[in-house]
């Protein structure tokens, strides 16, 4: 029917097609980040741990075990 270049230009379309609508997304940042942001999968909850208590429970362990 088509023959080879009908081939070829599909497969060219298959391939440009993706791979341009991905370049258009990632160079423009703020898009990029919008979707970042939005799509989320974990949430962490805010952490009131600090370093000083870090440093404090680890004195705490390593008393315990001497």
């Amino acid at each position: 029917m088509g023959g080879a270049k009908l081939e070829a230009f599909k497969f060219s379309l298959y391939l440009a097609i993706p791979i341009g609508l991905t370049a258009a997304v990632v160079l423009r940042q703020d898009v990029l980040e919008s979707i970042i942001k939005s799509y989320s999968y974990v949430r962490y909850p805010p952490s009131n741990v600090t370093d000083d208590k870090i440093q404090e429970l680890l004195k705490q362990e390593q008393q315990r075990k001497f």
